[in-house]
């Protein structure tokens, strides 16, 4: 048998007999893939819903610790439910992600749709002093399911955020390709294919090494491209549309 590359699945198609043999071979082979495939898809699962969870747990603990012993405030109620109703879009999110289900896909403006992913970060980026540049057209459309695209530009943001050396993130469109540039402190540790695998962070990184992997199967699953680019210190992520 032949291991197929990224994955635990098996390839039985150089095992050619002609007969019954080769047939039970090959129903192997799909049961086996499929078993395999259904084991990964909940491990990827288990592993987003760490990643995605943290920080909208983090709200609902933190101003819950803070309200102890007296009522909320109108600030207070708003921040939980939409912590909640966060919670609620992830869950949902993941699981369709999941178990390989249809995810609509509707014409998205993407400009917009950049600059809801941003403003869900307006805190923390007012708190670091943190500027999000975006510089492309406000008539430009995508095409994708929209709880998938905003948890890829939540990922990137907080890639960003959480990385980057100088307070700064240009997100710009060229003809037909999204990149994501901020500047880093040293060169990548990783090739591309290994910062986009499951549990690959820096050394004394604090996050679950998930965001990028995530990121690359939403972008898989909406029919996109990828590209990672670090020259000079300058890190891009770059979404090919077409």
């Amino acid at each position: 048998k032949k291991q197929k590359e990224y994955n635990n699945l098996i390839d039985v198609s150089e095992f050619k007999t002609g007969d019954e043999i080769e047939y039970l071979a090959k129903t192997i082979e799909n049961s086996f893939n499929k078993i395999a495939s259904s084991f990964k898809r909940e491990s990827d699962f288990n592993r987003d819903i760490s990643h995605e969870l943290r920080t909208p747990l983090t709200v609902l603990r933190n101003t819950l610790a803070l309200t102890e012993g007296r009522s909320l405030t109108n600030g207070e109620r708003e921040q939980l439910e939409s912590s909640t109703q966060k919670i609620s879009l992830i869950v949902q999110t993941l699981l369709a992600l999941a178990r390989a289900e249809s995810l609509d896909s509707i014409p998205l403006v993407l400009r917009a749709t950049l600059e809801e992913s941003v403003l869900s970060f307006e805190q923390r980026l007012n708190d670091e002093s943190f500027d999000v540049h975006i510089e492309l057209s406000d008539r430009f459309k995508i095409k994708g399911n929209l709880q998938l695209v905003k948890l890829l530009f939540n990922n990137l943001i907080e890639n960003a955020l959480n990385h980057a050396s100088s307070a700064s993130l240009e997100i710009k469109l060229i003809n037909h390709d999204l990149i994501f540039t901020n500047e880093l402190s040293s060169e990548l540790e990783y090739k591309q294919e290994q910062l986009t695998a499951p549990n690959i962070k820096k050394q004394d990184s604090s996050g679950l090494g998930q965001g990028l992997y995530l990121a690359e199967r939403i972008i898989h699953t909406l029919g996109w491209k990828l590209s990672i680019v670090n020259q000079n210190n300058q890190y891009q992520f770059i979404i090919h549309f077409s």
